[in-house]
């Protein structure tokens, strides 16, 4: 399926690239087998274990021949020197692991270090650990809660994605940075609480929690604030995050808010009607992304981009009015609106971007201004109902508009109405 899912994907690809990545800086080529460990630890270390001397003198480690243990214990020596580091990818799909014991010594655990490892349930992460890197635990679908040690600093892109039984997570008052979609697809979080250092929070951080229902923030936070369970900028400029879980089912955005972030309402499909303030001028990517039951947004004057995927399968989305002040629509702004009906464009846009009205089974007719110079790829695409579409300029006008395949795929129209006549197409 064609959708913004492209740049989701290619993102996700990129960080499950399988394979342990060292890095020359950090990294030597000088691989050891295990022989006499002493490891601090309450239990023996796990046999089978790969260790790579680093440059600093301190090992990293990885499965080795141990990814089919049920249990693993990652101990803080080896060797008479310190163990500092779980690699990159280091229990990438051990599928037999359900627990995981890392004792004190280790201050990394590097991207994708347990990724897929879909029967983890239990992990203790010592004090120590500052950073939880990119996908860390990406899709540990049986991981029910983690405690991070205070001495975390960051929580990486994608760091709990998938981890769809995790219910509790304490984020610690050391962190600074929660990465984009650190927590996403975790459906059965409630409630998360951000702490007062943090400073950079990513693009949709919390994308389809679905049961995530309060965002609080420390009062001693200077960057982010929360109001009502719902996650802002510390003055209440940007909308960050509407909790998916909340089930009001009409909001009016506050109207100190110009700025909605992207994802912002994401799979909110407790809400029916939104009303966004004037100050606000970009409706950005994802904005109202899988809103099945919203019927109607109210868009003010001012706003002059609606960025791409913006209604995406906003499948109950009935009536929606474009203000002239709108220049840009993105792609695949309205992909999958089966309710859609009737649109307007007005006459500031210039552009029909790919697969802007994408699968809008119920489009009936569409009115096209004159300033339109370009229709992209599947604009109209499976829109099975669509037998009327009107032109604002004349025929010369129209047959000079660039279309890009597929335009019309699946579309019953036969011809366009112009200004001085029509124009019939196959």
């Amino acid at each position: 399926m064609k959708q913004f899912i492209t740049f989701f994907c290619i993102f996700i690809t990129l960080l499950l690239t399988i394979g342990c990545q060292q890095s020359p800086e950090t990294e030597s080529p000088k691989i050891e087998v295990p022989e006499t460990q002493t490891p601090e630890t309450q239990a023996p270390p796990t046999e089978g274990l790969k260790y790579i001397l680093l440059d600093n003198g301190t090992y990293c480690v990885s499965k080795g021949s141990a990814g089919t243990c049920e249990k693993i214990v990652i101990p803080s020596t080896y060797n008479g020197r310190k163990v500092s580091k779980i690699t990159k990818d280091a229990f990438y799909g051990c599928n037999n692991i359900t627990e995981i014991v890392i004792s004190s010594g280790i201050t990394i655990i590097d991207d994708r270090a347990f990724a897929l490892c879909k029967n983890l349930t239990t992990i203790t992460v010592p004090d120590g650990v500052t950073t939880i890197g990119e996908s860390a635990f990406y899709d540990c679908t049986n991981l029910t809660g983690i405690k991070l040690p205070d001495s975390v600093t960051e929580i990486g892109d994608i760091a709990f994605y998938g981890c769809t039984n995790l219910t509790d997570i304490n984020i610690p008052d050391s962190v600074t940075k929660i990465g984009n979609i650190a927590f996403g697809k975790c459906t059965n979080l409630t409630n998360i609480t951000i702490p007062k250092d943090v400073t950079e929070i990513g693009i949709l951080p919390f994308q389809t929690c679905t049961n995530l229902t309060n965002i609080t923030v420390d009062k001693n936070n200077q960057h982010f604030s929360s109001e009502s369970g719902i996650l802002f900028n510390k003055n209440k400029t940007t909308l960050v995050s509407y909790p998916a879980g909340i089930t009001a089912t009409t909001y009016t955005i506050p109207s100190t808010v110009t700025r909605i972030a992207a994802g912002a309402f994401d799979c909110c499909t407790s809400l029916t009607h939104i009303t966004i303030p004037k100050g606000v001028t970009v409706i950005e990517n994802r904005v109202f992304y899988d809103c099945q039951n919203l019927i109607n947004v109210t868009i003010p004057d001012g706003v002059t981009s609606i960025e791409s995927y913006a209604f995406y399968n906003c499948t109950s989305l009935i009536d929606i009015t474009i203000p002239a002040t709108v220049s840009v629509i993105g792609d695949g702004v309205f992909y999958g609106c089966t309710s859609l009906t009737n649109i307007s464009i007005p006459d500031t846009v210039t552009n029909i971007s790919n697969e802007t009205f994408f699968g809008c089974t119920n489009l009936i007719s569409i009115s096209l201004p004159d300033s339109i110079t370009t229709l992209g790829l599947h604009t109209f695409e499976g829109c099975a109902k669509l037998r009327i579409i009107n032109f604002g300029g004349t025929v010369a006008q129209w047959e000079s508009i660039e279309k890009l395949n597929s335009w019309k795929k699946d579309v019953p129209a036969r011809a366009v109405t112009c200004s001085d006549g029509k124009v019939s197409f196959s």
